[in-house]
């Protein structure tokens, strides 16, 4: 339904319609606005997607398809946002890096969270199962043989032979456990300096190439900003070794 973009498409029906027209009375400002794409609250996409992704993570134990579908979901999100970034919508303000990467780093966190609910869950469905599973083989003789006492101290421990869950449940908290302590992004700073490099680069290193620059958008800095801009690059091009004469 993002995608389809319905707004989006009555509002280009209305920008055909003004330009059918042999004299149209909209102003130039009025034009601009209305070719003009959306606006996209990045803030609020944000904590959408995360109260998604905790939704299906937390509700997982009891609804194990929410797994598959939060998997699903993220990428169907992440397409989606990035056609309609670049194709529909305009140029977001300028955002700080402290929502997501709260987010980002809390993910460990929920994770550990949830693997001890999964294994939890798995321990109490096992315990309270455990005397109705047993009494259905010994009727029949399956665990035990025969022996309903002997049956329900096998089915404390898991089901059936085949019952792997509790298991698993300890393997997942214990994989959740080691991502936790384990410094990922260290190993990954390691590998790939450059994004450590990036993060903690000088602003005269990076300013040139910023999308948007607050002192030149607005009105009141727009030549102060320019100014301050263009000594930048004279700067950069003068420590790379450009003659003066060419820069002039």
């Amino acid at each position: 339904m993002y995608v389809i973009n319905i707004p989006g498409r009555l509002k280009q029906r209305k920008i055909d319609k003004e330009m059918e027209k042999e004299k149209s009375e909209m102003t130039q400002q009025e034009a601009n606005t209305l070719c003009e794409g959306p606006t996209i609250d990045v803030a609020n996409n944000i904590s959408k997607f995360m109260a998604f992704l905790m939704t299906c993570i937390f509700y997982s134990p009891i609804v194990p398809v929410a797994i598959p579908i939060g998997f699903v979901g993220c990428i169907c999100i992440y397409f989606s946002y990035k056609y309609m970034l670049l194709r529909v919508h305009k140029m977001p303000e300028m955002f700080g890096e402290l929502m997501a990467t709260f987010f980002a780093n809390f993910m460990p966190v929920i994770l550990v969270v949830w693997a001890i609910a999964y294994t939890t869950f798995i321990t109490e469905i096992n315990r309270t199962y455990a005397d109705d599973f047993s009494r259905e083989h010994a009727k029949d003789g399956g665990i035990g043989g025969g022996d309903d006492r002997d049956g329900a101290v096998v089915a404390e421990e898991k089901l059936s032979d085949a019952d792997a869950s509790g298991s698993l449940a300890e393997a997942v908290l214990f994989i959740s456990i080691c991502f936790l302590l384990c410094p990922v992004r260290t190993l990954i700073y390691k590998f790939k300096k450059e994004v450590e490099g990036e993060s903690n680069a000088p602003y005269k290193d990076m300013a040139l190439t910023f999308p948007s620059d607050y002192d030149m958008e607005n009105p009141l800095t727009m030549s102060e900003g320019k100014t301050r801009r263009m000594d930048i690059a004279i700067e950069q091009a003068v420590a790379s070794g450009v003659d003066e004469e060419q820069i002039a």
